[in-house]
């Protein structure tokens, strides 16, 4: 059942809007975007200058995930009511997020090995194989591993979203289901990914053997994010560094700058 269609609000043209010099009883721009606690984010286990630089691209991509959630998380929502046309525009917005991430890597890239190495001992075994949103975009997308949410057994919270998200029809599951509503003669497929009956049980999906089986689809998202994210040219790999597969010029620069950053990702 559909939700009430929210008003729509009239266009305000704010193009004569003055500069407001005195904020004591208004929103502030530090306010809303919550600046203190932003900011007060970073801090260092080390004393090398260069670590600040690589928190920051880690928090930062951490904070792209969570719009990258959001956007898919509300996609899916789209495609279970058959409403297509916000879909598309909230993949656009994420394929833009992806190429974003992948650029942050030109950042990154200006720490030499050196460099990382004088810190890296500091960061105990912080991993970016442990970041939650990370696996919750290949779970909402419907590259499920069952194996990957093991890590999280210490964080109680993460766990159990992480485990419902697993089980949850995804991105993938639900596109099927739309095609087959559709009228579509979706094939039978050999399923490749976890275990699916306890999900298609719980929420609907048609029984393994019925008229379509969803297998994990090839994305080819890879541990070393930002780099290879849902490209053909990356394979997946549990725990160990991305394995790229040459198909350009540019992948010895991007090989090279993946072993140059040999960070937490």
């Amino acid at each position: 059942m559909e939700g009430p269609t929210p008003p729509v609000r009239p266009f305000v043209d704010l193009s004569d809007e003055q500069v407001h010099w005195d904020l004591s009883e208004h929103l502030s721009y530090s306010q809303y975007l919550h600046l203190d606690k932003l900011l007060d984010a970073q801090h260092p286990l080390s004393y090398h200058h260069d670590e600040m630089l690589f928190m920051i691209i880690h928090q930062v991509s951490e904070l792209w995930m969570k719009l990258c959630l959001h956007e898919l998380n509300a996609t899916i929502d789209c495609v279970r009511r058959d409403d297509l046309g916000p879909s598309f525009k909230m993949l656009a917005r994420v394929s833009t997020i992806q190429t974003q991430l992948q650029q942050s890597w030109d950042v990154l890239a200006t720490i030499t090995p050196s460099d990382y190495s004088a810190f890296r001992n500091s960061l105990g075994r912080a991993s970016g194989f442990q970041s939650p949103q990370y696996r919750m975009l290949e779970f909402l997308i419907g590259n499920k591993n069952a194996d990957m949410i093991k890590v999280f057994r210490g964080d109680a919270a993460n766990y159990h979203a992480l485990d419902r998200a697993l089980r949850a029809p995804s991105l993938y599951d639900e596109v099927l289901r739309l095609l087959s509503r559709r009228g579509l003669d979706i094939p039978r497929r050999r399923s490749t990914g976890i275990s699916h009956s306890p999900t298609r049980r719980a929420s609907g999906l048609p029984p393994r053997g019925s008229a379509f089986t969803t297998t994990r689809p090839r994305i080819g998202i890879c541990t070393g994010w930002p780099s290879g994210w849902w490209t053909s040219t990356t394979s997946f790999s549990c725990g160990a560094s991305p394995t790229p597969r040459p198909s350009s010029a540019s992948s010895a620069t991007s090989a090279a700058r993946a072993a140059r950053a040999g960070s937490l990702i």
